[in-house]
């Protein structure tokens, strides 16, 4: 008896793209299909993943998004350069349970940014679906996620994850904080990787929080007497929690 699979659908919010206003559905993916179909004859006859993920970006995006708002995905077997999909989630489980499908095969969509094995894939959106309840961006959360699991230990939990809605005057990337019940952390995207600041929270000394109008707000850290750190343009909502269980979690580490 096989295993029998079942799939947590992503959080991902999409608009339509002017692409999908302007035509119909069916005459995009006509145009994708033969678009791509002349990209994957350009291919190497060995696969590369990298040349795949390029070439294809430039299709899914024209199909990905229906007037609803439905995540589409695009399935890749392993040792085949024929994309196939779109697929519904439930398109994906009928194909993993018949056993058409394993874990182990790619998928993509659009804002997951490469192909990524399933099982890989569906069980991190399972982890971070929590953490997006307050309008966050999922990609980001994704990144911040993955990024502070690498670093704590298996018995630290992350809390919450705040991104900002919009980078600062110097800033090009937007940055991440991440609450677990002995860090908070940071996080700013570099040319090479990602960089965490990482403070326990017995060297907090306090938080503060700031209404900067306009649905947005600021989260600051006091690290001392002289040391502030702050993250603006984040979403009012997300200052508000992050303050809230800032103060929860500087109580639970005293002493």
């Amino acid at each position: 008896m096989g295993n029998s699979y079942s799939i947590c659908q992503p959080r991902f919010y999409h608009e339509t793209s002017a692409l999908s206003i302007l035509t119909t559905k069916a005459g995009v993916i006509v145009m994708a299909v033969l678009f791509f179909a002349t990209l994957l004859l350009r291919l190497p006859s060995r696969l590369n993943i990298d040349n795949v993920n390029t070439a294809f970006n430039k299709v899914a995006s024209a199909v990905m998004t229906e007037y609803t708002g439905t995540v589409h995905f695009f399935v890749l077997k392993r040792g085949s350069k024929e994309p196939k999909g779109p697929f519904s989630d439930e398109d994906l489980v009928i194909m993993m349970n018949n056993g058409e499908l394993s874990i182990t095969d790619f998928v993509f969509y659009e804002g997951l940014g490469e192909w990524k094995p399933i099982g890989e894939v569906f069980e991190l959106h399972e982890q971070i679906s929590h953490f997006v309840d307050d309008g966050q961006d999922t990609e980001n959360v994704a990144l911040a996620f993955r990024e502070v699991s690498n670093v704590v230990e298996d018995t630290e939990s992350v809390y919450y994850i705040a991104v900002q809605a919009r980078v600062g005057l110097l800033s090009k990337t937007k940055q991440c904080v991440i609450i677990t019940e002995k860090h908070v952390f940071i996080m700013h995207e570099r040319r090479v990787g990602f960089e965490l600041e990482a403070y326990l929270w017995k060297d907090v000394t306090n938080t503060l929080m700031r209404d900067d109008g306009k649905g947005l707000g600021s989260y600051s850290i006091l690290l001392g007497a002289e040391k502030r750190l702050d993250v603006i343009n984040l979403p009012l909502k997300q200052v508000q929690r992050l303050f809230q269980l800032s103060q929860e979690m500087k109580m639970d580490n005293l002493g």
